[in-house]
């Protein structure tokens, strides 16, 4: 499962999605947004591309993939942390 880093946060801005940890701050789209709002310390990067696909009418499979690249950023970043 993974959650969020307790120093980053998302917010939006002028319409647009950043998540930052008050040093640096990352515009994303609204399906990045939605994955780091989704790291709630509950779900599973299945349980993610799950929401995903529905909402967007795409291959889990393909999904899933994109979920777990995204998060691999987020945890370089220092934004997610992994939770076991």
């Amino acid at each position: 499962m993974y959650s969020k880093s307790l120093k980053a946060y998302l917010a939006k801005v002028d319409g647009k999605f950043i998540i930052t940890d008050t040093i640096d701050v990352y515009e994303v789209n609204e399906v990045g947004a939605r994955i780091f709002d989704l790291c709630n310390g509950k779900n599973t990067s299945e349980d993610i591309a799950i929401v995903l696909a529905k909402k967007y009418g795409v291959n889990e499979e393909i999904v899933l993939e994109d979920v777990k690249n995204y998060v691999s950023i987020l945890l370089n970043k220092n934004f997610n942390a992994a939770c076991v």
